[in-house]
């Protein structure tokens, strides 16, 4: 038992390092390309982790041939489109104007959205513990935009738009979650994530080919395709794999709870990449709502939550 518990944190702790990269590499591209927009930088980071996505679907069917649905295939290629491209396509928006750490915190309030998403369509009582989470990660985020507020120009109408990108991304994340969590139990976690994200590729293609053409004649330095491949591959592909394999591990629940750590590596990786300052306000933002969304992952709250797998 105590070895699976090892096992399981440990991959689910490196999930959580290689997702807090995707954010400080997006800032890098766009300091290495100024001018360069969202929409490319998800079409190339899509590039590289469709095609990981694709071979990791052909090997799971060809070897363990699960009987999967149609219509669950096409429900979890539709939740793709919320989960992995609209999503995606605003936090890449938000990442434009506001910095890596912020956005973590921000994104990191998904389960307060789940929780009051599935209140809302559910009926779902909201426990006592639950509306002292809620209190808690909500003080926290306004306690963080307050630090962030403080040190910018306060007509600065860049970081409430980027801050608006980044809810809505969060938004948008917690309502596939919520749409999510049956169809995964039918498909299972590798082809449902697999099918989600390889229809997210072929929208943001589709998009670029429809809206923004002009894109496929731009020329990247070579440095913007080594950030897209880590992105695609290092932030993206292998950090699903590795929640996966904690799961099967650890549980949902418990992975989700050591994935907290996540705006904590980001702000971090800003720090030494991005070589960005931080205040004690700052930190002190993050750290209440890591608490609170870790007091409503617990497995007593977390179980009337849709995995997060």
């Amino acid at each position: 038992m105590v070895v699976h518990l090892s096992r399981g944190a440990f991959w689910a702790l490196l999930a959580a390092l290689c997702f807090s990269g995707k954010a400080v590499l997006a800032k890098l591209s766009y300091a290495a390309m100024p001018g360069l927009s969202a929409t490319s930088l998800l079409g190339l980071r899509m590039l590289f982790a469709a095609p990981a996505y694709l071979l990791l679907l052909w090997w799971y069917m060809s070897r363990f041939k699960p009987l999967v649905a149609r219509r669950d295939i096409a429900k979890a290629a539709g939740l793709g489109l919320i989960g992995f491209y609209l999503s995606a396509l605003l936090d890449f928006e938000g990442l434009r104007l506001i910095s890596a750490g912020l956005e973590r915190v921000i994104v990191f309030t998904y389960p307060l959205w789940v929780l009051l998403i599935s209140a809302f369509l559910a009926g779902m009582a909201i426990t006592r513990r639950q509306w002292v989470a809620q209190g808690v990660a909500w003080l926290g985020l306004v306690v963080a935009l307050w630090s962030v507020w403080r040190q910018t120009d306060t007509t600065n109408q860049n970081l409430w738009q980027g801050v608006l990108w980044v809810l809505l991304c969060a938004i948008s994340f917690a309502i596939y979650l919520t749409a999510a969590a049956p169809v995964m139990k039918r498909l299972g976690s590798v082809v449902f994530i697999s099918v989600a994200q390889i229809a997210a590729g072929l929208a943001i293609f589709i998009h670029i080919i429809l809206l923004q053409p002009t894109i496929l004649t731009q020329t990247m330095p070579p440095v913007i395709w080594l950030y897209a491949l880590l992105m695609g591959i290092v932030a993206t592909f292998f950090p699903n794999l590795f929640n996966t394999m904690s799961v099967n591990a650890v549980g949902a629940a418990n992975m989700a709870i050591i994935n907290s750590v996540g705006p904590v590596f980001t702000i971090l990786l800003e720090w030494w990449v991005l070589n960005t300052s931080t205040t004690l306000t700052d930190w002190l933002g993050m750290l209440l709502v890591i608490v609170g969304v870790g007091l409503l992952l617990r497995p007593e709250s977390a179980h009337k939550l849709p995995a997060v797998e």
